[in-house]
């Protein structure tokens, strides 16, 4: 991790992610970028120069709270990046992208309802479209953190986070979880068909743990079976458990599946009670 990245909104959950991507660069000595993105000014054709002022006023205001963020949280080093668009989500991808991040840190309002359906929430499409892994700070968490859980489907693409949580867990010094759900199609089975499948994966978590972490590393395994989506599954063991962290990868699913159903990161993203890492399959890239 040599470049971390905080997408700042300057709302009042904006000194929570700086103080997350700064710490979390300290520990990898890892150089710091701030970027925000506000909302492009309307085009009028009747009044470019009010367009161009209101464009112009917003940057000052923006770069003018930036700084005195940077001042509040002894940020002397970090870089800053201050553009307009009208797509916030994709100019913050693109611009991460350019500066070849290794992952960023944002924030979540927690919107619900007819407005998180059509739109989803800021945080959510960084998720789904950024091209490193991607930290979600929740306001509640704790500066110091211990616990980490890694959620795997066992499958090719969930690997990534698998090496995802090696990476931080290493890094941070944190305790790990390894968790796996029991796919519905075997909640039906009877109690001593499921005891001898649950036993059976987590030997196969086992071995996954043992290729992706370092020795000195010994997670601790679990399968949950209750009779339950596994999104809810994974929100109530990270609630029962207190978990600091919990990290996935994202399976990339688009149109109407995705507007439907949202992929198994994207609403662990919304319902976690603790700051969620998804990683995308590769995560590692050349330098």
């Amino acid at each position: 991790m040599q470049r971390i990245a905080a997408a700042v909104d300057l709302s009042k959950y904006a000194p929570s992610v700086v103080a997350r991507a700064a710490l979390l660069a300290e520990c990898w000595g890892a150089t710091l970028t701030l970027v925000h993105v506000y909302e492009s000014a309307p085009v009028e054709s009747s009044s470019l120069y009010a367009t161009a002022t209101l464009d112009a006023q917003r940057r000052q205001t923006a770069e003018a709270s930036l700084q005195e963020l940077e001042k509040s949280r002894g940020l002397a080093q970090a870089k800053t990046i201050v553009e307009s668009a009208s797509d916030i989500p994709g100019t913050i991808c693109d611009i991460l992208g350019a500066e070849r991040s290794d992952m960023i840190v944002v924030g979540t309002h927690g919107r619900a309802g007819i407005d998180r359906f059509f739109m989803g929430s800021v945080a959510e499409r960084v998720v789904r479209r950024a091209p490193c892994p991607v930290w979600v700070e929740r306001p509640a968490s704790r500066p110091d953190l211990e616990r980490l859980v890694v959620c795997t489907d066992m499958s090719a693409l969930s690997l990534a986070g698998l090496d995802l949580a090696s990476v931080v867990a290493q890094g941070l010094g944190l305790a790990v979880e390894v968790v796996h759900v029991l796919e519905p199609s075997y909640h039906g089975l009877a109690i001593e068909t499921r005891r001898e499948i649950v036993s059976r994966l987590r030997e196969r978590l086992a071995a996954l743990a043992a290729s992706r972490f370092e020795p000195s590393v010994t997670p601790r395994l679990t399968v949950l079976h209750d009779d339950t989506n596994a999104v809810d599954s994974i929100v109530t063991h990270l609630s029962r458990t207190s978990a600091d962290l919990v990290v996935l990868a994202t399976h990339g699913h688009t149109g109407l599946r995705r507007a439907f159903m949202g992929s198994v990161a994207e609403r662990v993203v919304r319902f976690s009670p603790c700051s969620v890492l998804v990683g995308r399959s590769p995560f590692h890239r050349s330098t």
